[in-house]
C-alpha cells in the first residue's frame, strides 16, 4: 500500500506513520513509496485485533454480573463511593476491550463499580489472557475483586492510600489507568497526579466524572485541572455511567478518554487536605449499609 494510502486509511498523520515505520521497522517490508506488513507484523496485526474487538456479551453476562455485584460490600460514603448500575458497569468494561485498552497493561485507581471484574469476565470469555491491576484504600473491596475473579493471574490487588507515593513497581509501568476519582478539588488532583505516574508515555486515562447544570463551576473546575495538567482530550462519552445514588449530580456522569503527552505534569495539590465531599476516610467511621 502507497504510503499516502495509508495515511487516509489510518486516520493518522503522515508524521506517525513514519515514526511507527521508523520505530518498528522489523514489521515491515518497504520498496519506494510502497509500504507492506512482513510475516512479524502480521503477526503483531493478529495479536492487536485479537485484543480489539467488537464485543457483544453472552445474554447471561450481565445477569452473571448482577449476582457477583450483590456480594460486594457496600458503598463508603466517607470515600464517596457511589455503586454505579450493573449495564453501565458491563459497557464501561466493553469499551476498554473494544478499544484495545486491556492489553497494554490496565490498572484501575479504585474500582467500587467493579469494572475490573466485570472485565476479567469479558476477557475469559475472549479467551484474552491478561492480568489487570486494582489499587484501593478500602480492604473490603480488594478481598472481594480477589475472591470473585479467584485467579491472581488475571486479577491482582494493591491496598495503597494516594496520599502517600505511588509504590516503584507501579510507576511507568501500564498503558492504561481507569479511575472515578473523587470530586473534591484536592482529591481529583491527586487521582490526576497518580494516573500520570503510573502510566507509560503516551498512556491512556479513562476518567469519570459528572456534574449538576446548576453548578458548572464546579465541572468547570475539574476540566481546568485537567487541561492545567497537560492532558489531551480524545474522546467524551456524556451519560456514560448511570449510579443508583448520586442524584446531586443527576445519577450520570461523563467518561473522558484523555491521553497522556510530554506536557502533562504534576499537579502539586496537597496531599494533606480533604480529598473528598464529605472527609478524609480516617476523620470518619465506615457508614456503609
Amino acid at each position: 500500500m502507497a504510503r499516502s494510502a495509508l495515511v487516509r486509511a489510518s486516520g493518522e498523520a503522515h508524521s506517525v506513520v513514519a515514526a511507527l515505520e521508523k520505530d518498528k521497522a522489523k514489521w515491515f517490508a518497504a520498496t519506494g513509496s510502497e509500504l507492506r506488513l512482513n510475516e512479524r507484523g502480521l503477526a503483531a496485526l493478529a495479536r492487536e485485533l485479537h485484543g480489539r474487538r467488537s464485543v457483544t456479551p453472552a445474554d447471561e453476562s450481565l445477569s452473571a454480573l448482577i449476582a457477583r455485584l450483590r456480594t460486594r460490600p457496600g458503598p463508603k460514603r466517607a470515600l464517596d463511593q457511589v455503586h454505579a448500575e450493573p449495564a453501565s458497569t458491563l459497557r464501561r468494561a466493553q469499551h476498554l476491550l473494544e478499544a484495545g485498552d486491556a492489553q497494554r497493561g490496565l490498572l484501575f485507581l479504585g474500582d467500587d463499580d467493579g469494572i475490573a471484574v466485570a472485565l476479567a469476565g469479558l476477557l475469559e470469555e475472549a479467551g484474552i489472557e491478561r492480568r489487570l491491576d486494582v489499587l484501593d484504600v478500602d480492604d473490603a473491596l480488594l478481598g472481594w475483586a480477589r475472591d470473585t475473579v479467584g485467579d491472581e493471574a488475571r486479577l491482582r490487588t494493591h491496598a495503597h492510600d494516594l496520599r502517600d507515593p505511588l509504590p516503584k513497581g507501579l510507576q511507568a509501568r501500564f498503558g492504561c489507568v481507569v479511575t472515578d476519582p473523587p470530586y473534591a478539588p484536592e482529591g481529583f488532583a491527586l487521582f490526576l497526579d497518580r494516573a500520570r505516574e503510573a502510566l507509560k508515555p503516551a498512556g491512556r486515562l479513562w476518567l469519570s466524572f459528572g456534574g449538576s447544570r446548576r453548578a458548572p463551576d464546579r465541572v468547570l473546575a475539574k476540566q481546568r485541572l485537567v487541561a492545567e495538567g497537560g492532558w489531551l482530550l480524545e474522546a467524551a462519552e456524556p451519560n456514560a455511567t448511570r449510579y443508583d445514588g448520586a442524584e446531586s449530580i443527576g445519577a450520570t456522569s461523563t467518561l473522558w478518554r484523555l491521553r497522556k503527552t510530554p506536557e502533562t505534569r504534576a499537579l502539586h495539590r496537597s496531599a494533606a487536605g480533604e480529598l473528598y465531599t464529605r472527609r478524609a476516610p480516617h476523620d470518619e467511621k465506615d457508614p456503609s449499609p
